[in-house]
């Protein structure tokens, strides 16, 4: 029998939406916050978009597998699109396991 890990393989290195926000902590630090909207509610945070995608990796995994021992269906990746909105707050690309983060604030990566 597998467990939910074993099954979350497939899904960990989907190249699922990452959307980057810049922030700050209630005390007033900058953090740099990502999400994938494909997967509601995951979300972590890092000092950079280094740190904040890491996190992210984490949170993908521990969601994925909860979504699995639940036995609720793994959302899939949307198709490649490209997003516009306000470039000095929200970048939004497509990466996928071991993609190193653009740098430029406005460009979408395809994976």
């Amino acid at each position: 029998m597998t467990t939910p890990q074993q099954r979350a393989e497939p899904y960990v290195d989907l190249a699922y939406r990452v959307i980057f926000t810049d922030d700050e902590t209630t005390d007033g630090h900058p953090i740099v916050v990502a999400e994938h909207p494909e997967l509601p509610g995951c979300m972590a945070h890092g000092s950079n978009r280094e740190e904040a995608l890491q996190a992210l990796a984490d949170a993908r995994r521990a969601y994925i597998e909860s979504l699995i021992e639940d036995r609720l269906t793994v959302p899939l990746p949307e198709p490649t699109q490209t997003d516009s909105g306000d470039a000095s707050e929200t970048v939004t690309a497509r990466v996928s396991a071991g993609t190193p983060v653009q740098r430029q604030p406005t460009e979408v990566v395809a994976a």
